[in-house]
């Protein structure tokens, strides 16, 4: 290894950070130091819940890297790759461009991701609690859903509108209930439509207790009883099968309505970290005592992404941010040593214990063995993390805070519209309604993954069943708001891509953007296809007749709108022909859909709501010449018919390819 070569950490949370400031003052002057960030800032995380409860300002809880270190090179930026042989990271800066740096040695300290698909339906309807952002934007969504109540007549749905679920009931989850409950309380004075509506906190753990990371299991009954006593449901030894848009699909069965959700479980590796080839245990880089990945003499790990053993105990290091700024100490002298052809020294250090605020100023403490809790334990916790917190500024924000919210309550100023984004996943268990019949068309649907049944009131088949790579809702033609002529409901757990009215605008304005790289791909297509015909000149003998499908299934004119909608369930279009077998036009699902959103009975017959027929192709025209057109029609298939216009097949390119492949094989 280049001595002279630098040191590289990979992330600046509490491990990056308090690392480089140890390194400052061990190593050499000329030995640089750089930390590659995609943040350029330090988020205390411990104050993420009283961010979400609107009692400490976000910009008081992050301090820039820079302020905390002197001589260290900071690079906003996201980190690619890692190239171990050739030791160097691959970075994307965050203002554009994609480069490379060598190092000397290499630290991850880059924390680990949140897991939301532990959960089916968590991604799509739950928020995490890892950024600043996600706390703003929790404490912006209740209340938000305070608004939304203020608005809506019924009392159930206001009731639901103001139930939160939290799952999860360790350190994150019992805190962030505790937090947001109390804001909850605070600000519903100032909506009169509360009056006799109690907003409803639960929790919901898996595990026998709250607060497992405790060693006294008297200060988790303490916990669960002041949580009881302000209110809070908590539900133990209860897991969560599915998340729905409205419901959380309970393990034992049972469901429960909700407004918010949060979701404080699932941790999985980096990206980076999965795609590094380096070691892994328990999603976490399989590290010795000394902090070396393990396989590697210069590549280094510590904090939430590393598994490393405390020699103290011979246990796993938790990842708990007084582990973190431990290992940067000790790890800071290994680097050292390990320049300096010195041993190394394992990690060693007796935890001083855990601290937890639960809401209305009550918290649970272990130190040193001592426990504590109500009053006395939340002051500790508030003495503790305000000395832990860097820079005099912050602290002097964070106690500015602290007194307004002790002298005027919680601030219920919502910023942005944090309800409905125009683009979201949505998550639906098997037989929940995603509209009904009646209902206002306002949404596209995009099903991701699952299937879909449609049906019509006062039938009891289900009309068309919708599946994986299709849509329904609003028609993306027309995008006029009409009343749904169906009922739609989830065949199975069903994913779907949400577009709402105003996104279907802007796409439509995206629309020459479009049609030009489509343009291109056709002109790629055709010179593909056109070498095909270079290298094999006897497909220029093939005519349309010789690679079109014979007898195709077909849509009759006079069948209806309900016998087009089974038909179309298992097809991408249907060319439309009358008694004679004359062709008439096609219909596709968007022929479907376009229907449908004109409020069109279902006993309406094909031939008024089919398209005409763009393009056909005559059966003895020549393969070659056929293709080019079919290509530039952009249509999955094209009718082949006679010179009355008869219908005697469909002609693709996939038939056109097989037919390729069987003459070249002979």
């Amino acid at each position: 290894m280049d001595d002279s070569l630098p040191v590289v950490i990979i992330g600046g949370g509490f491990a990056g950070i308090t690392l480089a400031q140890h390194l400052e003052k061990q190593l050499d002057k000329a030995i640089e130091i750089i930390v590659i960030s995609r943040d350029n800032h330090l988020v205390f995380t411990p104050m993420l819940p009283e961010v979400a409860a609107r009692t400490i300002s976000p910009l008081h809880v992050i301090v820039a890297g820079r302020q905390m270190t002197k001589r260290t090179r900071w690079i906003a930026a996201s980190t690619t790759g890692i190239d171990l042989e050739r030791r160097l990271v691959h970075f994307e800066l965050s203002y554009g461009g994609v480069t490379s740096l060598p190092f000397g040695d290499l630290v991850l300290a880059c924390g680990m991701d949140v897991n939301l698909n532990e959960i089916p339906g968590m991604a799509a309807h739950a928020f995490p609690l890892k950024s600043i952002q996600d706390a703003f934007t929790l404490g912006n969504a209740l209340i938000g859903k305070f608004e939304q109540a203020a608005i809506e007549p019924d009392r159930d749905i206001q009731a639901k509108l103001l139930t939160t679920v939290v799952i999860g009931g360790g350190f994150s989850g019992v805190e962030i209930a505790g937090h947001l409950f109390d804001l909850a309380k605070s600000i519903r004075r100032y909506y009169k439509f509360a009056e006799g509506i109690e907003p409803r906190m639960i929790v919901i753990q898996r595990g026998e207790r709250i607060l497992p990371e405790l060693q006294h299991e008297a200060l988790s009954e303490f916990a669960l009883h002041k949580l009881k006593q302000d209110g809070v449901e908590v539900l133990l030894k209860t897991g969560v099968r599915e998340i729905s848009k409205s419901e959380v699909h309970l393990t034992d069965g049972g469901r429960l309505v909700y407004g918010l959700l949060a979701g404080t479980v699932g941790n999985t590796a980096t990206a980076l970290v999965k795609d590094s080839g380096l070691p892994l245990e328990r999603n976490r880089l399989k590290s010795n005592g000394a902090m070396q990945v393990e396989g590697q003499q210069a590549i280094w790990a510590l904090g939430d992404c590393a598994l490393i053993p405390n020699a103290f105990d011979g246990k796993p290091s938790p990842p708990t941010a007084q582990f973190a700024l431990r290992q940067a100490k000790q790890l800071a002298a290994n680097i050292r040593s390990a320049r300096n052809g010195q041993p190394v020294t394992a990690f060693r250090f007796r935890p001083q214990g855990l601290l937890a605020s639960i809401g209305q100023r009550n918290g649970v403490a272990e130190v040193y063995g001592l426990k504590f809790s109500g009053m006395i334990a939340w002051f500790f916790w508030r003495a503790v993390y305000f000395m832990k917190m860097p820079t005099l500024s912050r602290k002097v924000g964070i106690a500015v805070d602290w007194l307004m919210d002790a002298l005027f309550g919680g601030d219920l100023v919502r910023v942005g519209d944090g309800e409905t984004h125009p683009i979201r996943k949505e998550h639906y268990a098997a037989g929940d309604v995603v509209y009904s019949q009646g209902q206002p068309s306002r949404t596209l649907y995009f099903i991701e993954r699952g299937n879909a049944i449609v049906r019509v009131e006062g039938q009891e088949e289900p009309v068309a069943r919708v599946r994986q790579g299709e849509h329904f809702g609003l028609s993306a033609v027309e995008q006029q708001e009409t009343l749904h002529s169906t009922t739609v409901m989830a065949g199975s757990a069903l994913d779907l891509i949400v577009f709402d009215r105003p996104r279907l605008r802007e796409m439509s304005r995206d629309m020459l953007n479009r049609e030009l790289v489509r343009l291109l791909e056709l002109r790629h297509t055709r010179q593909s296809w056109q070498k095909i015909i270079e290298r094999f000149p006897a497909v220029s003998e093939l005519r349309v007749a010789d690679a079109m499908v014979k007898n195709p299934e077909v849509l009759e004119g006079s069948q209806t709108l309900r016998v087009a909608m089974g038909k179309l369930s298992s097809a991408v279009s249907l060319p439309v022909v009358d008694a004679t077998g004359k062709l008439i036009g096609s219909c596709g699902r968007g022929d479907i859909n376009a229907a449908l959103a004109r409020g069109m009975d279902l006993e309406t017959q094909a031939r008024d709501f089919a398209s005409p027929a763009s393009i056909t192709f005559a059966s003895d025209r020549s393969l070659r010449d056929a293709t080019a057109d079919y290509l530039r029609s952009g249509l999955d298939a094209v009718p082949v018919v006679d010179a009355d216009a008869r219908l005697l097949g469909m002609f693709g390119l996939v038939e056109a390819a097989l037919i390729l492949l069987k003459d070249t094989t002979r």
